[in-house]
């Protein structure tokens, strides 16, 4: 059972002014990488991770994970307006998105884009904190058979 007491404890920590801040500042870094055509967000992680060296850790993961997902709300961007993905998660959004723009109706595809892009990152988010204790407690139950039989079936 999920204790939501250790939950709302985990919120609390990150609801504070600095690592807000560097959220603000990961999701806007994410979001010019990933609307620059050629620029992908794996290389804007790997620019980004020297300089969390001397932040708390929790401050930092979350400036790179906004960073993350940043860059793939605007990897959207390019791929509504010039039909160029900024980043290959928005590959598929070239495909309705761009015919969109062409009707005169960008912005509707980039809000499209984004409420659907938090939409699934938060249900993405819901799912993996109630399914990942449990299956993680399956995982430590299994032995080598298990494990082989699950590497060939992969």
């Amino acid at each position: 059972m999920i204790d939501f007491g250790i939950v709302l404890a985990g919120l609390a920590d990150v609801i504070t002014p600095t690592n807000l801040l560097y959220i603000l500042i990961g999701v806007t870094v994410g979001q010019i990488v990933g609307a620059t055509p050629g620029l992908s967000i794996i290389m804007a992680l790997a620019i980004a991770i020297p300089l969390t060296f001397t932040l708390d850790a929790l401050t930092a993961i979350a400036f790179l994970i906004s960073v993350n997902k940043g860059g793939t709300v605007g990897g959207a961007v390019p791929s509504i307006l010039i039909n160029v993905p900024g980043t290959p998660e928005s590959a598929a959004t070239a495909l309705d998105g761009h015919p969109m723009a062409k009707k005169g109706k960008p912005l509707k595809a980039m809000k499209y884009s984004l409420y659907y892009s938090f939409f699934g990152d938060i249900s993405s988010d819901i799912v993996l904190i109630l399914i990942a204790a449990p299956l993680a407690l399956i995982a430590l139950k299994m032995g080598p058979v298990e494990i082989t039989a699950l590497m060939i079936l992969a």
